[in-house]
């Protein structure tokens, strides 16, 4: 079940970094290329690895020049579905947009997520960006059919939090559902760099600066 799992998350995630893409613009053949692929990549790993994501780790600044619209914003709802073509289930997120430091002026984006809960069934897809309904997000984004899709899955994904204490907010990222292609994890530990803490404005600042880079 957790490899059918894993082997769904690359197929549908459209995992490449610098293309927009969009959740089911594969055609048959590809996807069975990817398939393949990935078969071949869980023969070769520990059984306890799969259950998590494969993809390539994008550096900040990769990160930002892959999206096309990256927004600070709160999440005002969260509905999941299940798709009329794949029958598969998504999540719908309706996020109220606070500021845009790359792209074009929005006031409220559609986010898609891959997974959620329909009635009495559930879908979880290793790696996938989790947002929280009334939860603080900066959301690197590249379009998709009907909204939004997270960059990288969960890589595009920072929550806004402010610590007890602490006058200005971090941003914190859960990269633990990703096993990035090339970097080695020893038995029963967790990925290197799993959950990570930034400042905000250094990271506002880099989008913003790229934003300004000649096309």
């Amino acid at each position: 079940m957790m490899a059918i799992r894993l082997i769904e998350a690359v197929v549908k995630s459209g995992y490449t970094a610098g293309h927009e893409t969009s959740f089911w613009g594969e055609s048959m053949l590809n996807r069975w290329i990817h398939l393949v692929m990935v078969a071949l990549f869980l023969s070769m790993i520990p059984a306890w690895e799969v259950g998590a994501a494969v993809g390539v780790r994008l550096p900040l600044p990769d990160l930002a020049r892959s999206s096309s619209l990256v927004v600070r914003g709160k999440v005002i709802s969260s509905e999941s579905y299940k798709d009329g073509k794949t029958h598969r289930i998504m999540t719908r997120h309706q996020v109220e947009v606070g500021e845009v430091w790359r792209g074009k002026r929005v006031s409220k984006v559609t986010v898609l997520t891959m997974g959620g809960e329909v009635g009495d069934l559930g879908q979880w897809i290793p790696g996938e960006a989790v947002l929280e309904q009334g939860g603080e997000y900066v959301l690197f984004l590249q379009s998709a059919g009907g909204g939004y899709a997270v960059t990288g899955m969960a890589q595009g994904l920072f929550r806004v939090e402010l610590e007890p204490g602490a006058k200005v907010p971090l941003l914190v990222r859960d990269l633990s559902g990703i096993r990035f292609v090339g970097e080695s994890v020893p038995a029963g530990r967790r990925v290197k760099g799993a959950l990570e803490k930034l400042k905000l404005e250094p990271l506002k600042k880099l989008c913003r600066s790229i934003a300004e880079e000649a096309p």
